[in-house]
């Protein structure tokens, strides 16, 4: 018996290096250039203590695309996230050939103008993405800006989540700690505010005062666990700070970064027991190479009826179980958007089809229903008029 379970624990030991072995841990090296023709500021290298190795900066209205010669497989899944995200686009699929036109749900229209990015490595896992853009509608009026922060493994070219960094049964602990510090910092601001409304003397100041008591005391109210990913992380070498600064007061034209946004920072060094093998590999702490675990920060592959390639990214997962997607057929590759929910296991989403004036709701084109592990997404699509059921099958990598 003793044997049997030595050659068994041997057989076990050996498959498991395997696996291990299988990935490829090389790290990419990073270039980027403009996804369209136009002029680029030269590249500028930067040598701090944080682990910072390279930046690049454009201002030419561009959008970025990442290239790697060694690991050209990282920078493919880094440029379909990042198209995906904030073009709705899939890489080389543009609409009229323009990256940066882009329609919604609603059929309005427009354009992305990118003012532009940085690209940083911190540490030598990772690779921070800085965008800074305004979208216009068709008729060129500004409407929205597009300041985005994202983080990915240059080792899987998978987007990092701030839940997969750390232990799934310390988050809540974690969650709650940042946004009692949060809470608590408000109420500083709040104090102070209300000291120097009493000494003020300027004939203003007590409209701008109020103004950003206002805006505080609203910001308090909507601060909770639920709201946690809503908030910003930033990775630094050695640290990861959290910032909540997308509070804003249309009537005084102010956000609260502009007078006071609190934060709060995981020094890492102190928290090295709660993060997760992936959290200790990707920050560097640990060797030994974790898989991540949450759905967001992959890309889904598969097929519809065993025959039709696909492919599919989840945008978010709110704590409610609800969620957001878009997949689209690899041959057509236009992005499909799905609304549904994930709960105990199982995803049920709702394809649209058209927008119903008469009725004022959406037509439905099918609904997807499918049981989902962490290596497979498998189900059904089933056509909403016809019932018509097809085979859905997407693996997570």
């Amino acid at each position: 018996m003793n044997r049997i379970f030595l050659v068994l624990l041997l057989i076990s030991f050996f498959y498991f290096a395997d696996a291990q072995q299988s990935i490829n841990k090389e790290v990419a090296v990073i270039d980027v250039e403009p996804l369209t023709k136009t002029s680029v500021k030269p590249i500028k290298y930067i040598k701090t203590k944080t682990g910072i190795e390279v930046e690049f900066e454009d201002e030419s209205n561009a959008f970025p695309k990442i290239i790697s010669v060694n690991r050209p497989d990282v920078a493919e899944k880094i440029n379909l996230m990042l198209q995906i995200s904030y073009l709705s686009q899939v890489p080389g699929k543009y609409k009229d050939n323009d990256p940066y036109y882009y329609t919604d749900n609603n059929d309005e229209c427009g354009r992305t103008v990118f003012l532009g990015y940085s690209i940083i490595t911190v540490t030598n896992k990772i690779l921070k993405v800085e965008l800074n853009g305004e979208r216009t509608n068709c008729t060129g009026v500004g409407f929205a800006n597009e300041n985005k922060l994202e983080y990915f493994d240059l080792i899987t070219g998978n987007k990092i989540v701030f839940d997969d960094l750390f232990v799934k049964d310390h988050l809540a602990t974690l969650k709650a700690e940042v946004i009692n510090s949060f809470k608590q910092q408000f109420d500083n601001y709040e104090r102070n505010i209300k000291d120097k409304l009493k000494t003020s003397s300027e004939k203003n100041d007590p409209e701008i005062y109020q103004g950003q008591l206002e805006l505080y005391s609203q910001c308090k109210k909507y601060t909770s666990v639920e709201s946690f990913s809503n908030y910003v992380f930033k990775v630094s070498k050695g640290e990861i700070k959290i910032v909540r600064n997308e509070c804003w007061s249309n009537e005084f034209e102010r956000g609260v970064d502009e007078y006071a946004s609190p934060s709060f920072i995981f020094i890492l060094s102190d928290y090295a027991s709660k993060l997760s093998e992936y959290g200790k590999y990707v920050m560097g702490y640990s060797e030994v190479y974790s898989p991540t675990r949450i759905l967001e920060s992959k890309i889904l592959r598969g097929m519809i009826a065993d025959k039709y390639p696909i492919t599919a990214v989840i945008k978010r997962i709110n704590r409610d179980g609800s969620l957001d997607m878009y997949y689209w057929y690899n041959k057509v590759g236009i992005p499909i958007e799905l609304h549904g929910k994930l709960i105990n296991g199982v995803v049920t989403l709702i394809e649209n089809d058209y927008h119903n004036e008469t009725e004022h709701r959406w037509i439905p084109k099918a609904n997807i229903s499918a049981k989902v592990t962490n290596t497979k997404i498998e189900g059904s699509w089933e056509n909403y008029k016809t019932k018509e059921k097809l085979k859905l099958t997407l693996d997570v990598n």
